[in-house]
């Protein structure tokens, strides 16, 4: 009902959106390209500046994405090369980053003339202009998610189902556009891997290689394996255009725990099996279950059989299916969402007024909370002096 109310709507006039992502990865990245396209292609938007917020370490190449045809402003961030490994750790971090000043943004805006941000879990609190906090964090139950998403100012959007702390839900940012599967079979079975960090899936993809000598492993990782491979195990650093060329033609794949890579697998009926990247990476292990319950993709074990990872026609039909819904519900959810920013476009000082409103409660809240606890603390002091006395 909901679909068909959005959809119905007169079209919005053109807004000028900017982008803001965490360079951590390649879900991120993945998700602000589809959104561009949604946005340029479907929605009739003008996408005016792309901000990258990285180090050095992790600074993805994005000349492969659609993006990259606007203007990329990179911005690099403090952030040790071990914190995607803890998502506690890097959620801290962000958090941390939240309340460092970024002039830039304001300039970006004015020089772009932006209309609307959408952040990709990119530390950004607040900015003078709407911005959308998009990400797929938020449904995480976790006290560090509820304590970032208490100090942010804007709107949060989660991608995946409806939860309590957001107030609209993307069903997904995955690419809609289909692979091309209908390629001549090769005498060579090629199944890919793919790990955004750790090295869980290596050992355990190293155990799968050695009991399937006749298959071919394609290892991608953006850090080179420190331990020997069975010699059907190849490593390549993560390129976008090659990995998506491959991915076309594979046989299976085997991933750790994001969102991006299993949906792709399931919305092109390509058999998938996943196991969480690091013990410490809650987020991981809560996507786990989620895909393993759903049918979407098999625990990766080291004794896990190719073959019977294919032969499951029926489980991944059923994937195809739900993803191909899910597809059709976003562009309304999205339109909708740039509809209901429109009046605080009309007036930019009530949006920043708003704003500004928002973070001085955020702060007087702070503020109550300490001194709470402080009184609390004084009282079972001169509780316990009294009581001793």
């Amino acid at each position: 009902l909901y679909t068909i109310k959005f959809e119905v709507m007169p079209p919005s006039t053109e807004r000028r959106v900017g982008l803001i992502l965490l360079g951590i990865g390649r879900g991120h990245l993945t998700q602000a390209n589809t959104m561009y396209k949604i946005l340029t292609r479907q929605l009739h938007h003008q996408v005016s500046v792309v901000v990258i917020m990285c180090n050095e370490h992790y600074l993805p190449d994005v000349n492969e994405y659609e993006l990259a045809s606007v203007p990329v402003h990179r911005v690099n961030i403090s952030l040790k090369n071990s914190l995607p490994n803890s998502v506690p750790s890097l959620i801290m971090h962000t958090t941390y980053e939240l309340f460092k000043p970024k002039p830039f943004l304001n300039q970006l805006e004015e020089r772009f003339h932006v209309d609307v941000w959408m952040n990709f879990m990119a530390p950004i609190q607040r900015t003078r202009r709407p911005l959308f906090h998009i990400t797929s964090q938020v449904a995480v139950d976790s006290i560090l998610i509820d304590i970032l998403v208490f100090f942010l100012s804007g709107t949060l959007v989660n991608i995946g189902d409806v939860t309590p702390r957001a107030q609209h839900a993307i069903s997904t940012l995955i690419d809609g556009d289909k692979l091309d599967r209908s390629h001549s079979p090769s005498s060579e079975v090629l199944v890919l891997a793919y790990a955004v960090s750790g090295t869980a899936l290596l050992n355990t993809l190293c155990s799968i290689a050695d009991n399937h000598k006749e298959i071919s492993f394609h290892y991608y990782c953006s850090e080179a394996p420190g331990v020997a491979m069975p010699a059907n195990v190849s490593w390549f650093a993560p390129s976008y255009s090659t990995f998506r060329s491959k991915l076309a033609q594979c046989a299976a794949v085997l991933c750790t725990s994001g969102n991006e890579l299993i949906q792709e697998c399931a919305l092109n009926g390509i058999p998938c099996a996943t196991l969480p990247a690091h013990p410490a990476h809650f987020e991981q292990h809560s996507n786990f279950a989620k895909y393993t319950s759903k049918g979407w993709a098999v625990e990766m074990t080291p004794d896990l059989s190719i073959r019977d990872l294919c032969g499951d026609t029926g489980r991944l039909r059923r994937a195809a299916d739900e993803m191909e819904t899910m597809l059709g519900e976003r562009n309304a959810t999205i339109r909708y969402m740039l509809r209901e920013c429109e009046t605080d476009l009309r007036n930019p000082d009530k949006q920043h007024d708003n704003m500004v409103s928002r973070y001085s409660r955020v702060r007087q809240t702070v503020k109550l909370s300490i001194l709470v606890i402080a009184i609390y603390c004084l009282m079972t002091l001169l509780v316990g002096c009294f009581g001793n006395t």
